[in-house]
C-alpha cells in the first residue's frame, strides 16, 4: 500500500480523506493555520523585543 502523491500534502481531495470535507471547512482550516502562523511570528517578534 502506498499513498497517492496528490493526497500527501494536506489531503485536499475528498476521495483521499476518511470523511468528505466541505470546501467551507477546508477554507476555515486554512484560515486557522494562517492565523496560527501569524501568531507564532508575532510571538517570535515579541520574544526578541523582550530579550
Amino acid at each position: 500500500m502506498h499513498d497517492h502523491v496528490a493526497c500527501r500534502p494536506a489531503c485536499l481531495l475528498p476521495a483521499c480523506c476518511k470523511e468528505e470535507v466541505h470546501e467551507e471547512e477546508l477554507e476555515l482550516e486554512l484560515d486557522l493555520k494562517e492565523q496560527q502562523q501569524q501568531q507564532e511570528q508575532e510571538d517570535e517578534c515579541r520574544g526578541r523585543k523582550i530579550k
